[in-house]
């Protein structure tokens, strides 16, 4: 069972890497996808952004959520 402190231990850990480049490997089994050009841009109570670039350029945002990281559908590596 997820807890409310697990959580926010989650977010606290993410926290400090706002504004730092992040490597996201996201989905499960074959269907896992690997996405490299990524920026931790904003932590919001229930979720955090991340900014994706091509060729120094942003071109798409996209959020997830603190439980997704917990449950392991979604794997944080900060570069």
């Amino acid at each position: 069972m997820l807890r409310k402190s697990d959580v926010l231990r989650v977010k606290n850990d993410i926290q400090c890497f706002v504004g730092n480049k992040v490597k996201l490997q996201c989905g499960r089994g074959a269907h896992q996808t690997t996405i490299d050009n990524c920026v931790l841009k904003n932590v919001y109570p229930n979720i955090f952004t991340v900014e994706l670039y091509q060729n120094k350029i942003p071109y798409r945002k996209l959020s997830f959520a603190y439980v997704d990281v917990m449950t392991n559908d979604v794997k944080i590596t900060f570069c």
